[in-house]
């Protein structure tokens, strides 16, 4: 039977060999979770910068102007469209003058406008009025082709890649591994705990038949010296006695 310093020995070492592999275990979770992290900071760092050169290519096409025209036509601002005022021809061209020609652009323009604020005063919603820009032809509508769909949101991206197979797969199995060694954690805790209730329990039973055997060990001491006791009594008694019986005999 072990010795209750060989019993207290043998739980620390048990508790130095659960301590020692629970820290191996939660330094590897550690690594584990920093990968895991270190993988998705670097995959949603990719998605915003994809996202910030989509954004800085669609602002410059809609900034750029418009290319230039040519001389044969002479373009007046509109918010529908450009409307060409004058042709050159090389039949007639040779009979207008050139301040007639500048007259005519003039009043030409001074009738657009005018239009243009009246319709701009009747018109009660602008929504669907292309902004004027700057420009002498006002900027090319850009409609989205039908087969590009709609760039997500990096939010969505990235939820849309943790429901993909090979990230999915490596989060799940990370997540799986960091929950299986939670609860591995959590059972040797439990299991250290009740190894150690139970090193505690023996150790306390032991010392209490330490002390119930020392008690009885004092107790048959104590009958030892009183049988010891009584047995000289007995022998002292029967030595008086037989002092008296040779004092009498030799009386007579």
């Amino acid at each position: 039977m072990l010795s209750l310093n060989d019993a207290a020995h043998n739980a620390e070492q048990y508790s130095a060999f659960v301590e020692q592999h629970m820290n191996e275990r939660r330094q590897r979770v550690e690594q584990l979770d920093s990968f895991v992290r270190h993988r998705l900071r670097l995959y949603r760092e990719a998605q915003e910068h994809v996202q910030r050169q989509t954004t800085n290519k669609t602002i410059e096409t809609v900034a750029l102007p418009p290319p230039p025209t040519s001389g044969d036509t002479v373009v007046v601002l509109s918010q529908r469209a450009t409307t060409p005022l004058l042709e050159k021809s090389s039949s007639s061209s040779s009979s207008f003058h050139p301040c007639e020609m500048t007259n005519r652009v003039r009043h030409s323009k001074q009738r657009l406008a005018s239009k243009q604020l009246i319709q701009s005063a009747d018109t009660s919603s602008t929504d669907d009025i292309q902004p004027v820009g700057t420009w002498l032809n006002p900027a090319p509508i850009i409609t989205p082709r039908t087969n590009e769909q709609p760039r997500p949101s990096s939010a969505t991206t990235l939820q849309r890649s943790m429901s993909e197979n090979h990230l999915s797969t490596f989060a799940l199995k990370a997540l799986t591994n960091s929950l299986t060694n939670g609860l591995t954690n959590i059972e040797n805790r439990k299991r250290l705990q009740a190894t150690r209730a139970l090193f505690m329990t023996i150790e306390r039973r032991k010392v209490k038949e330490n002390l119930l055997l020392n008690k009885q060990n004092k107790e048959m001491q104590r009958l030892v010296e009183l049988k010891e006791a009584e047995r000289l009594h007995q022998e002292e008694s029967l030595a008086q006695r037989q002092v008296s019986t040779t004092h009498t005999v030799s009386g007579y």
